[in-house]
């Protein structure tokens, strides 16, 4: 028998996924912002040069780690993660981690500012999203597509030849923008049904 899904509750999972989503992505961003004093001046002004300097570039990415770190700790709970798990829980919560921050300084060095950084933390945060994506969505199965697909008022989709991946990605539209399909937008698709 195939599970039942409960629309409240998946509503309610797919919000706390939005705003994880949310608030790492204000982590990678205050992260990178905390990690720059170490390439402020005397007078506290931002030298983007200092970034040449092995020295510096590896406290700069050293310092964005140990952001990303703690704020991964404080979701999870847990705290003194070392080594090569906590580059793991790096990478899990924020999409990057001390090594990828570092990488990107050694390529771009001073070019790597905080423009830059906004600039790829869509990149970094690809993975996340995925990953969290999965985790709220991947419960729906191809025997609670029927149910997903009247859920979001899409009766005129024929759940038996619809891809999962885009009954997923229908209901998860549904859910986290408030995205109507129509049959007008699906119109030429082959698990559209018929009408007389």
């Amino acid at each position: 028998m195939a599970k039942t899904i409960k629309w409240e509750d998946l509503k309610k999972i797919a919000d706390e996924k939005k705003k994880l989503v949310n608030t790492v992505e204000v982590t990678q961003s205050a992260a990178y912002d905390k990690a720059l004093d170490a390439v402020r001046d005397k007078d506290g002004h931002v030298d983007y040069d200092l970034l040449e300097n092995e020295g510096v570039a590896e406290k700069v990415a050293e310092a964005a780690g140990k952001e990303y770190q703690k704020e991964a700790e404080k979701e999870l709970k847990s705290s003194g993660v070392k080594g090569p798990m906590a580059s793991r829980l790096q990478k899990a919560y924020a999409g990057s981690t001390e090594h990828t921050i570092l990488d990107q300084l050694r390529a771009k060095g001073k070019a790597y500012t905080k423009k830059e950084h906004t600039r790829m933390t869509p990149e970094f945060m690809r993975e996340v999203e995925q990953d969290l994506d999965a985790a709220v969505y991947n419960q729906i199965g191809r025997k609670q597509v029927e149910s997903a697909l009247g859920h979001i008022k899409a009766d005129f989709i024929d759940s038996k030849t619809v891809p999962l991946e885009v009954a997923r990605g229908l209901v998860q539209g549904y859910l986290e923008r408030g995205e109507a399909v129509t049959p007008q937008a699906l119109k030429g698709k082959h698990y559209l049904k018929k009408t007389a």
